[in-house]
C-alpha cells in the first residue's frame, strides 16, 4: 500500500505538483482547465467561511470533505456513478482527511448559511451557483448553474438543518 511506501508517496506528491504547476502555466487567469483543480473548494470554502476560517479547521481539511461532498452530489444529481462516489469517499477517508460535515463538529450547520458562503465564492458568476462537480473519478467539470433548491436538499440529507 501507499501508505507504507514511503518512495511511492514522494513520486505521487512530486508529480502531482508538476502537474499543477504545468496547468497553473498554461492557464494563468483560470479560464480554462484550471477551473478543475478547485474540485472541493466551493463546498469546503463554506464549511471554513460558517466556521470562520479559524485553527479549528485546515483549509485541506475542508477542502477534503468538499471533494467527497462534490463526489455525493454529483452522484445524487445523476451526474456520476455511485460507486465512484463511494470509492472518492473511501480514499480521501483514507488520507486521514473528514468527508462528512459531522466530522467536523457535532452541531449541525445551516444548510442556508452554506448556500450563502457558496453564493459568494469567486466562481460564482450572475447570482448562479458554481461547483466543480464530476462525471466520474478524473472527469471533474464546471457547473455553473447548480440549482439552490437541489443543493439545499443535498445538505439537508448530509446533516445540515
Amino acid at each position: 500500500m501507499l501508505e507504507r511506501d514511503t518512495s511511492a508517496l514522494v513520486r505521487a506528491v512530486g508529480r502531482s505538483v508538476e502537474m499543477k504547476a504545468e496547468i497553473v502555466a498554461e492557464d494563468e487567469k483560470e479560464a480554462g482547465r484550471r477551473a478543475l483543480l478547485n474540485l472541493g473548494h466551493t463546498f469546503g470554502h463554506a464549511v471554513e467561511g460558517e466556521m470562520g476560517f479559524g485553527d479549528a479547521l485546515k483549509h485541506g481539511e475542508a477542502v477534503g470533505l468538499g471533494m467527497a461532498q462534490a463526489f455525493r452530489f454529483s452522484a445524487r444529481q445523476g451526474l456520476c456513478p455511485s460507486q465512484d462516489a463511494v470509492r472518492a469517499e473511501a480514499a480521501i477517508k483514507a488520507a486521514g482527511l473528514p468527508t462528512k460535515l459531522s466530522d467536523i463538529r457535532p452541531e449541525p450547520f445551516s444548510a442556508d448559511a452554506l448556500i450563502a458562503h457558496s453564493a459568494q465564492d469567486k466562481k460564482a458568476e450572475g447570482g448562479m451557483l458554481t461547483f466543480i462537480l464530476v462525471r466520474g473519478i478524473g472527469d471533474a467539470f464546471v457547473a455553473k448553474d447548480v440549482d439552490r433548491a437541489a443543493l439545499r436538499a443535498f445538505l439537508i440529507e448530509e446533516g445540515a438543518v
